[in-house]
Parts: structure tokens; C-alpha cells; sequence
């Protein structure tokens, strides 16, 4: 299970960078520009929870999401996962972890930190605050990213796990999937397991190994960034 829970101290061997430099960090994030992906974590919620009895719009819901994250020798951040405690039992919470992890994969670092040490191969732990008052949107032409190739129902019937056909267990997965800027499929981690230790999660990632991913595209320019994926295994 890869963000089922909130990363514990310690539970990463990668030494913390204390004092890291950012190219592009969390302050320089352009919400007006942000608010226009908004559509892609609306409907993030558990499985089988209600939706938000909430009027207000998920912009105005979200909360605030500290990050630990791997750093790649691109100084790229990577293997994103809250750090401290949230409640994935609400619709906004889980949005608003989604999305922080989407951002985090737009944010680059210098390759030193402020005492001239490398970073990569470190971790680093910060921020992700949502304003209070939401910009308007920036007005920019932006396309969504996609799935495709997703799996056909006779592979998930091929691949059922067999503890979870022996006992008649049904239940739903979200992947983490991250898509480089030229449309590579980077990998797949189990966000979150509805029914944990039945082998939803470990099949789940083998089913969409190869999935194909349409990088985002902002104003003609494509990005990397994360897709959620939400798996549904039902009895065939």
C-alpha cells in the first residue's frame, strides 16, 4: 500500500534536505492556472462514501497538505506521500491529496541545497497551501490528461485475485499514475486499497503497467503530472 497512511517519521531511509532551493517551488504554484484542472479531483472520493453534502465549490473545501517526497537525479520530485494526519473518509480530503501530489510533480528543485550539498537521492518534506480566496481561472486552453488501453473486462475476470474469488470480496482501488511530458507511463502506486491484503492492489498495478497516458497540455505545451485511476474489481 503505497498512501493509505500518512508517512511516519523515520519510515524512509533517504536523509531529509533541511534547507533545499527551488527552480519552481510550492509559493510560485499559479492557482489561477490550477483552478482549471479542479474538474479532475471533483469526484475524488472513497469508495462507496456519499458525495459532499457541502454547497460550497471544492475549491473553497480544500485543505492544506504537507508532502514528503523523493527527489530523482533530475531534481524532479517523486513517491509523493502525505505526511501527518488526514481524514481520507472525506471527498475533500482525498482531493485535496490528490492534487497536492499532482503539483508536487510540477516543482523542481536546485541540485544543491542552501548549504551546497546535493539533493538527489533525498527526500523533501513541505507545503501545499491552497488560498483561501480562489484566483479566477487564467483564461489558458488546457487539456486534461487521458487514459487509454485501459483493460478490458476479460482481464480483470483473467486476473481476479484468487483470495479475493475465494471468498467473494469485491472492491475499489485508487493508482497514482505518473506520465512524463512525452507521454511515458512512469508507473503505477496503489494510493488507496478499499479491502487491503486480498491482492486488489499488487493486480491492480500489474494490470495498468502498461496503460497508456496522455501527458496534460497547457496551452500547447506538454507537462508531467500524476492521473488518478480508480479500479473497480467486481465478481465476475
Amino acid at each position: 500500500m503505497f498512501l493509505d497512511a500518512a508517512t511516519p517519521e523515520g519510515a524512509r531511509s533517504e536523509p531529509l534536505v533541511a534547507s533545499p532551493v527551488w527552480i519552481h517551488g510550492p509559493g510560485d504554484i499559479d492557482f489561477a492556472l490550477v483552478e482549471s484542472h479542479l474538474e479532475v479531483a471533483r469526484g475524488a472520493r472513497p469508495a462507496g462514501a456519499p458525495a459532499s453534502a457541502d454547497p460550497r465549490p471544492l475549491s473553497e473545501r480544500l485543505e492544506n497538505v504537507v508532502l514528503e517526497c523523493g527527489i530523482t537525479p533530475g531534481n524532479r520530485l517523486e513517491r509523493c506521500s502525505p505526511y501527518g494526519a488526514l481524514d481520507f473518509r472525506s471527498g475533500s480530503g482525498l482531493a485535496s491529496t490528490i492534487l497536492a501530489i499532482r503539483l508536487a510533480h510540477w516543482l523542481q528543485l536546485e541540485r544543491t541545497d542552501a548549504d551546497g550539498e546535493p539533493v538527489a537521492g533525498k527526500r523533501v518534506r513541505f507545503a501545499i497551501e491552497y488560498p483561501e480566496v480562489w484566483p479566477e481561472s487564467s483564461g489558458s486552453h488546457i487539456t486534461p490528461p487521458s487514459l487509454r488501453n485501459v483493460p478490458s473486462p476479460w482481464q480483470f475476470s483473467d486476473m481476479y485475485p484468487a483470495l479475493a474469488l475465494d471468498n467473494n470480496i469485491e472492491g475499489d482501488v485508487i493508482l497514482l499514475c505518473v506520465v512524463s511530458a512525452t507521454n511515458v507511463n512512469e508507473g503505477c502506486e496503489v494510493f488507496l486499497e478499499g479491502v487491503s491484503e486480498v491482492g486488489f492492489g499488487e493486480t491492480s498495478q500489474q494490470l495498468y503497467r502498461n496503460l497508456l497516458i496522455s501527458a496534460p497540455v497547457v496551452d500547447g505545451q506538454p507537462h508531467r503530472d500524476v492521473v488518478a485511476a480508480t479500479v473497480r474489481w467486481r465478481l465476475p
